[in-house]
């Protein structure tokens, strides 16, 4: 499948963002960490860690467009959880998203918040060359760089920590915006922090290969996603002065280190490339797209040209030709993936989708009913599922769905978002407002969570329904009192 190319920013390597993060991660030069399985820091421990995790992953949802597509955020968490599984410190919790930013950049934040971005999976030929990625994140997490820089950086007050959590997410799109936010006292500091770093960013190669080696992928990998990297460092409009000031060793220089772990032998088995991963490529290639029209033309001149065409590119335009309500054409490219790949979940879930668009309700339900069936712990399944029996008027069954699974998917903003519409539908206004009360709470907006909370209770005629809510408005409360002391 060609490269197909955003309609917004032109994909670069410029990791201007880590020119905040440098100023978080440095002040330690090594060339390997130490024995990190019962390591604490003084100045960060691993719960106030947590604790800013929480308040940087707030300022990225606030700031950063992530994608809500439930099979590409089931698909990279499962792949790096299971990548750190086989970490350093595997009892580690690790949260995975995507944003939608053509840059090729991945980034990982304090608490294991690991964001990557599409561009760089879109960038990527194959699943060993994200895992690289991830694993290399991952490494950050694992080697606790962030409290190791907090650690040595006593200048760094907390209130200036808090600043350049909010300036990191606005870095990855605007540059110039974070160099506004993290202001001058702190960009003084920059160049002599940056060496440090680059030390940090050696340190996550070396462990990421080895995890990635342990959880089976080969460590050509890392060569190949860092020979991307390369390629794209040095674009037309290349400025010596940001490359001066970039935290990461140069992309040769990683190449070349990264070469020497190739001939190591493998923990386990190579894992083969995942169906999958361009799947999910082709997600994103359309998530990106805002003009289906010229895009569906695109793809169906590359389908043509191709002899036999990957099915990831079939995929693509079949989701294309949904996406523009061309539903005859889009169910004749889906079905024959169906049956070239019988077994693929998430082509029978979008064969299911196109079905239920084109008005064949029954056939939808049943089909997604037995998918269901067959594959309960399938996240994303339960959600079109529930989604579908919304919008055929069995609200009553899709809430008693949802309702089991409410404990374990308590702080996912898809699945909330899919109750609040459920119960919208169903008429549960006091639960509504409950739901989406814990939604603004995630996002970070403790007032409009308050209002929600005070409209349930104001409408609710059960005392004990009453008192419950009364309860969680005074927990917001006692809460937003502690953070502004």
């Amino acid at each position: 499948m060609r490269k197909y190319t955003y309609n917004h920013s032109r994909i670069v390597f410029k990791k201007l963002s880590l020119l905040l993060f440098g100023l978080l991660i440095s002040t330690a030069t090594l060339a390997h960490g130490p024995d990190l399985s019962h390591g604490e820091y003084a100045a960060l421990p691993l719960h106030q860690e947590k604790q800013l995790g929480q308040q940087f992953m707030r300022e990225v949802r606030q700031q950063l467009p992530l994608s809500d597509d439930p099979i590409v955020n089931d698909y990279i968490t499962h792949l790096g959880l299971h990548l750190a599984s086989f970490s350093p410190r595997a009892d580690f919790s690790f949260h995975f998203f995507v944003v939608q930013s053509s840059e090729i950049n991945a980034f990982a934040g304090p608490g294991g918040y690991i964001g990557i971005n599409s561009g760089l999976i879109l960038a990527a030929h194959s699943e060993r060359e994200l895992a690289a990625v991830m694993a290399h994140e991952i490494a950050h997490v694992t080697q606790r760089h962030i409290a190791r820089s907090i650690e040595n950086a006593n200048r760094l007050q907390w209130a200036s920590i808090l600043g350049l959590l909010a300036a990191i997410p606005a870095g990855i799109q605007s540059p110039d915006a974070a160099i506004g936010l993290i202001g001058a006292t702190q960009a003084a500091a920059l160049e002599k922090m940056l060496g440090f770093s680059r030390d940090y960013e050696r340190e996550a190669d070396d462990v990421g290969i080895q995890i990635m080696a342990a959880a089976g992928y080969s460590t050509a990998g890392m060569t190949e996603f860092l020979k991307i990297l390369l390629a794209n460092h040095y674009p037309s409009d290349y400025d010596p002065i940001i490359e001066n000031l970039s935290t990461h060793p140069d992309s040769a220089e990683r190449v070349a280190r990264s070469l020497t772990f190739e001939d190591q032998p493998q923990t386990t088995s190579e894992r083969f490339d995942s169906r999958q991963f361009h799947l999910i490529q082709a997600r994103l290639l359309i998530e990106a797209y805002q003009n289906t029209t010229v895009l569906t033309k695109d793809l169906k001149e590359d389908l043509d040209s191709h002899k036999t065409p990957p099915a990831s590119l079939r995929y693509a335009l079949a989701l294309a030709l949904l996406q523009s309500n061309q539903l005859t054409q889009a169910q004749q490219q889906i079905s024959r993936l169906t049956k070239q790949f019988p077994d693929e979940l998430i082509l029978q879930m979008t064969a299911l989708q196109i079905t239920q668009a084109q008005g064949k309700t029954d056939i939808a339900l049943k089909g997604l009913k037995q998918l269901y069936n067959d594959h309960p712990d399938y996240f994303p399944l339960l959600l079109q599922y529930a989604k579908a029996l919304t919008a055929n008027g069995q609200t009553r069954q899709a809430l008693k769905l949802l309702q089991a699974e409410r404990s374990e998917h308590q702080h996912d903003l898809a699945f909330l978002t899919t109750l609040a519409s459920t119960q919208n539908a169903a008429g549960d206004k006091i639960d509504m407002y409950q739901t989406q009360a814990d939604i603004y709470l995630i996002l970070g907006q403790e007032a409009k969570a308050l209002a929600l909370l005070q409209n349930a209770k104001r409408i609710s005629g059960d005392r004990i329904e009453m008192a419950k809510i009364a309860r969680k408005i005074k927990a917001i409360r006692k809460s937003a009192t502690s953070k502004k002391n």
